[in-house]
């Protein structure tokens, strides 16, 4: 049995616009893949 877990939350890693986005600004919005385009392979 383990006795400690750790939990991380990434809130605000988004992955894609919701279809809501563009009420709030927020076209395009891509996080997680603008964070892998502009980090080297």
């Amino acid at each position: 049995m383990f006795r400690r877990v750790i939990w991380i939350v990434l809130d605000s890693v988004g992955i894609g616009e919701m279809p809501d986005a563009a009420g709030y600004g927020d076209t395009g919005s891509d996080t997680l893949g603008n964070i892998q385009r502009r980090m080297p392979a």
